[in-house]
């Protein structure tokens, strides 16, 4: 499932797309907007996105394009696919 709408990441509002697909989420954000919130991969973040998710992530990849926009891609933290799988 895919939307644009505002999320809570980290604390912060950020407008994003948003592409749900299983345990996995891919987000497209301004590089601006991912520059200030300063995280990079491998870092745990709560992730707020009204009526899909609210959980921590690990943030797995991040890739700027020349258009402008960071493409992150989060995965559930390690514990939390082990707690679904049980």
């Amino acid at each position: 499932m895919q939307s644009s709408t505002v999320i809570t990441l980290a604390g912060r509002s950020v407008f994003a797309l948003v592409a749900v697909q299983g345990s996995a989420v891919r987000l497209r954000v301004l590089s601006r907007e991912w520059e200030t919130l300063g995280l990079a991969e491998g870092q745990t973040v709560h992730v707020d996105c009204p009526g899909q998710l609210d959980a921590p992530m690990l943030i797995g990849s991040v890739e700027t394009a020349t258009t402008g926009s960071t493409f992150v891609n989060l995965t559930l933290p390690i514990t939390a696919r082990r707690q679904q799988v049980a």
